[in-house]
């Protein structure tokens, strides 16, 4: 079951490691093991049929393989390739070698 994320709760974990500091104090280790969990979610999803489904349908709502520049309309480019950029996350979250 993939765990929802309490940003509240998430920044309260954070808040016990010290904000400036040459060691790591624990910090790092604990981001590390949130973004392995969401990478392992990201995975869980999109790795079914309907999950499948839905990254085929993204891709071409999100213009993965067609240009964004509209000439003329630097405003609507920079829209357009926002969206793109949501999905070239989803994307390398789902090619990451680590689960």
């Amino acid at each position: 079951k993939m765990q929802k994320i309490n940003e509240l709760e998430l920044a309260k974990e954070l808040i016990r490691f010290p904000s400036v500091t040459p060691v790591d104090a624990g910090i790092m280790g604990f981001l590390e093991k949130k973004l392995k969990q969401l990478k392992t979610d990201y995975k869980t999803v999109f790795n079914t049929d309907e999950g499948q489904r839905v990254l085929s349908d993204l891709e071409k709502r999100c213009h993965f393989l067609t240009t964004t520049n509209i000439k003329g309309d630097s405003h609507e480019s920079a829209y357009l390739e926002g969206q793109r950029s949501v999905f070239l996350f989803i994307k390398q979250m789902l090619l990451s070698k680590e689960t």
